[in-house]
């Protein structure tokens, strides 16, 4: 807002519905695989298991839309908050604070990780429903910036901001942001 920066990147699931005063989503990028990758410590896998984990594992995840289709599904597990950037978390699971996380597909493919040592099992969005937004994103800019706008439509993929709006607008109808546990 001061004009330090003119342009802000985020992913678009963990932005609020409403942008803040004087800011806009003035572009959106072709969507990733918006599938959640469940990263596994290849000594916690069970693959005669749901999902490939051994029985009564914990699993790491702040997300309240992850816990709850995570416990819909295998109620032995045990969930532990998880936080930090996408290797800070990664780190964590190769110390052994958990036996397995969940984290975002489009996250880690974005940033190139080398997972050969987890067992990876991704769950697809018709089994595990992503947030809304999920593998998309936000390029955001103040208001009023009308040549900076004009000049980001060139990679505006308007299908996307369309379809994502429509997801987004579900979240917003219950009046959650992205820690509410509602998939689209």
């Amino acid at each position: 807002m001061n004009g330090d920066t003119d342009i802000a990147v985020h992913s678009h699931k963990d932005l609020p519905t409403e942008s803040p005063e004087g800011l806009i989503i003035a572009a959106v990028s072709p969507r990733e695989d918006p599938s959640e990758l469940l990263l596994i410590r290849k000594e916690s896998v069970d693959t005669r298991k749901k999902f490939a984990l051994k029985q009564n594992p914990i699993v790491g995840t702040s997300s309240a839309r992850r816990k709850a289709q995570m416990l819909a599904f295998r109620s032995d597990i045990e969930l532990k908050d998880l936080s930090g950037n996408v290797p800070t978390r990664i780190n964590k699971l190769r110390e052994g604070q958990y036996d397995a996380i969940l984290l975002a597909a489009a996250g880690v493919e974005r940033l190139e990780i080398d997972l050969k040592e987890f067992y990876v099992e991704r769950l697809g969005p018709k089994e595990f429903t992503p947030a809304p937004a999920q593998g998309v994103l936000a390029i955001q800019i103040r208001k009023g910036e009308k040549e900076l706008f004009d000049l980001l439509q060139k990679i505006n993929d308007k299908t996307v901001q369309v379809i994502i709006g429509i997801e987004r607008k579900v979240l917003n109808l219950f009046q959650g942001g992205c820690q509410m546990a509602v998939g689209a």
